[in-house]
Parts: C-alpha cells; sequence; structure tokens
C-alpha cells in the first residue's frame, strides 16, 4: 500500500497543481461541511475559494432526511444553487422516470421521502396505511394484517427503503410480504450505512441493517440509489457533464461511500477527518482496494493551501 499524501504535508504548489488539475469538486455535507447544521471551520472559504477559482461546485449526499429546499437553505454558506445539490431522492425520481413507472410505492423511508415522491405525483403508501392501530402480539394479528397488506398493496409496484426511525416489525413484515408475493415488485434502496454518527459519544443503528434482513428474507439485491452505487454515479456524470473523470475531485469523510463512489467514478478523491473518525481511521489502514489519493483534516488546511492562489 503506498503512502497517503496528506495535504499539510505537501507544499502549497503541490496542493495548487492538485487543485489546478481538477475542474469539477464534489462534496459530501455532513461531517465535510457541515456538523450538527453547524458550518465545520474552514470548508465555508475552502468551497468559495474554490469557487472563485472557476471550479464546478457539486453537493453529493446520502442524506434524504432534508429536503431540497432544506438542504439548499443548509448549505447557503457554501454559495450552494438547488441544481448543485444530488442525493438518493433525487436518483430515485430520475430511476423511476427512466422506468416509466406508474404504479404505487410502498416507502419504508422518512416523511420527506415520500412528500418528495408525492409532490411529483406518486402514490405513496405507508405502514400506517394499512395498521391504523398498535399491532397486537399474536400470530393471528400478524395474519390479518399480512392479508390486509395485499389487499390494500395490490397495485404497488416498488419498495423503497431508507432511513425511517419509526419503523417496526410491522412496516418489515408488511414489505417482505409484498416482495415474496409478488416477484415483479422491484426493490430500491438509499444510504445503506452501518452506523448513524448522533455525536462524539452515541451512534445510530444505520438503515444497512434493515436493507439487508429484506434482502436476506426475500432473496432480493436492491437496486441501491445512494453513494457509492450505479445509479447516483450515473446521475452525478450526467448532471455535471462529466466527460473526463480524472478532471474531478470527490471530497468526503466516509471511505465505504465517499472514496469508494469517488474511486469506482475514477475521480481523484480527498478523505477528510473532520467526520466519521474512529471509523474511517480503522479503514485507512485496513482497506486496501478502496483508498483516498490526499487525506486531510479538515477542509481549513485545503484553503490555508490554496488561499494564495
Amino acid at each position: 500500500m503506498s503512502r497517503l499524501q496528506w495535504i499539510n504535508e505537501l507544499s502549497e504548489d503541490e496542493v495548487q497543481n492538485i487543485v489546478e488539475s481538477v475542474d469539477i469538486v464534489l462534496f459530501d455535507v455532513d461531517g465535510v461541511l457541515l456538523h450538527n447544521r453547524k458550518v465545520i471551520s474552514g470548508s465555508d472559504n475552502a468551497v468559495m475559494k474554490l469557487r472563485k477559482l472557476g471550479k464546478i461546485i457539486g453537493f453529493v449526499t446520502n442524506n434524504t432526511l432534508k429536503s431540497l429546499t432544506d438542504f439548499t437553505k443548509a448549505l447557503e454558506p457554501f454559495g450552494a444553487k438547488a441544481e448543485e445539490i444530488v442525493n438518493p431522492t433525487q436518483t430515485l425520481l430520475a430511476y423511476l422516470k427512466k422506468i416509466d413507472f406508474k404504479q404505487d410505492i410502498f416507502g419504508v423511508c422518512c416523511n420527506v421521502l415520500k412528500e418528495c415522491l408525492r409532490d411529483e405525483g406518486y402514490n405513496v403508501i405507508d405502514y400506517q396505511d394499512i395498521q391504523k392501530t398498535p399491532l397486537q402480539e399474536t400470530f393471528v394479528a400478524v395474519k390479518e394484517m399480512s392479508y390486509k397488506t395485499l389487499e390494500v398493496c395490490q397495485n404497488v409496484g416498488l419498495v423503497h427503503v431508507d432511513s425511517d426511525f419509526n419503523r417496526n416489525y410491522g412496516t418489515l413484515q408488511a414489505a417482505q410480504i409484498i416482495l415474496n408475493n409478488n416477484k415483479d415488485v422491484i426493490l430500491t434502496s438509499g444510504a445503506r450505512d452501518d452506523d448513524l454518527p448522533i455525536d462524539e459519544k452515541l451512534m445510530g443503528i444505520g438503515s444497512k441493517y434493515f436493507i439487508d434482513t429484506l434482502e436476506r428474507f426475500t432473496g432480493r439485491q436492491a437496486i441501491k440509489m445512494s453513494k457509492p452505487d450505479k445509479e447516483i454515479r450515473d446521475m452525478v456524470i450526467s448532471k455535471f457533464k462529466i466527460t473526463d473523470s480524472s478532471r474531478v475531485l470527490m471530497v468526503g469523510d466516509s471511505i465505504l461511500s465517499d472514496i469508494a463512489f469517488g474511486v469506482a467514478s475514477r475521480f481523484k478523491t480527498l478523505l477528510i477527518l473532520s467526520g466519521i473518525l474512529p471509523q474511517t481511521q480503522i479503514a485507512i489502514t485496513d482497506n486496501q482496494e478502496i483508498k483516498p489519493n490526499f487525506v486531510a483534516h479538515g477542509l481549513e488546511e485545503l484553503y490555508q493551501k490554496i488561499i494564495n492562489m
């Protein structure tokens, strides 16, 4: 494994040459630009400096808990426009349009995502449309709910699984009933993170475990809408009109989503350690197939190297 190139160890000329070698810079959001909705020190200066240097800027996030309007507002310090932002919700909408999807959708996802789909004209069914009261703890109740699922969801053509903090046994049971009783129903997924960083002390369970459960129980492989997979890669390449992948830099704090996304797309990659620190440090030493071209403790380090350009 070759030695990692740390931005703070490179000369100004070396870093400036890196910046001059790219036309497009794509940023992950959480842990790179923002932390708990606050701007990470120096990140706004770095992005605005890159804009001043004529770079095309994009924001590619796996976060579906915010609407496009909310993202645009949160990214105001970075001069963000709605058309510069890509997340799995937009990827899903592009996919639905591509396949000319006309049926109902069963959503195992957050309310923001469901409302976005509804705003685009799709009929979204969720677990509350099937089971309006708490599910009784009997096999009879599970059986009745399962048959009710088949009745309510007979026009469902797609099950989408993403972040949903209120999902429960009934939600997953309904989803697997739909999938296992109609092989034509499509299974799609959003972010597949193992964990959800809450703060320095606390970690949440990531969506991956729920997606894995449905895949295992149904024998399906979900079509993935999030980094690092193909659908979002195709959307980014199309949206930013990328013709030369070597002139794109992907900046992120996750080896398994951001850097893997950049590597699969053949972009240059910069790993930022201001986000998921413990997991990232382990990944740097243990993962030889997916590694960044460059590493920095934060975008402030990049900014200080290019401030005089």
